[in-house]
């Protein structure tokens, strides 16, 4: 749900922050996808997967922690305040 101000500077601030949020989550679950069998929570000694470096990885060593961030600065255009 948009969180939508009087204040016309603070609205273009929070459309940017939705837009950033949407294209965050985007690129995070795109690269997680395209990682395929290679996407794990950390590395047991081991079972290594392949290097993927196709896709997003082309562009980006790891386009998944790129997304999230992406993510949290949309947040921070969204909700301004510490609390």
């Amino acid at each position: 749900m948009l969180a939508i101000s009087h204040n016309p500077r603070r609205w273009a601030a929070s459309l940017a922050g939705h837009f950033l949020v949407a294209l965050g989550s985007a690129i995070a679950l795109m690269s997680q996808y395209h990682m395929g069998a290679s996407w794990r929570v950390g590395a047991a000694p081991g079972e290594l997967g392949p290097l993927v470096d196709t896709g997003p990885f082309a562009l980006s060593r790891n386009p998944a922690f790129l997304g999230q961030a992406i993510l949290l600065l949309g947040l921070a255009l969204v909700f301004p305040d510490l609390v």
